[in-house]
């Protein structure tokens, strides 16, 4: 219900922490569910892609409405894709962790 305008401090300030809570991460998971359009993570994901010193993980649903979006910008960044959030659940289960 904020104003979203950068001058709204209430607002800057929970975009500055989550932008440095993604920065800060060793890993993303990347989430886009087919009920919704969720812009902000399509942005997010474009952002962390640059970084490439990231774990990154995306799971895409059959129906989210950019899914083939999705699917090539993966496949060009080398980013894994998961359909379904089962198998992405189950991959994170046996990874090895630093």
């Amino acid at each position: 219900t904020w104003f979203q305008d950068k001058d709204n401090a209430q607002f800057r300030e929970q975009v500055e922490w989550e932008l440095c809570g993604l920065n800060d991460a060793d890993m993303v998971i990347f989430y886009f569910d087919p009920a919704t359009r969720s812009p902000i993570s399509l942005m997010e994901l474009g952002m962390i892609a640059g970084k490439k010193k990231k774990s990154i993980l995306v799971c895409c649903p059959d129906g989210f409405w950019k899914k083939g979006n999705i699917e090539v910008f993966c496949e060009w960044n080398t980013i894994p894709l998961y359909h379904n959030k089962g198998d992405l659940i189950q991959d994170l289960k046996y990874m090895e962790w630093k």
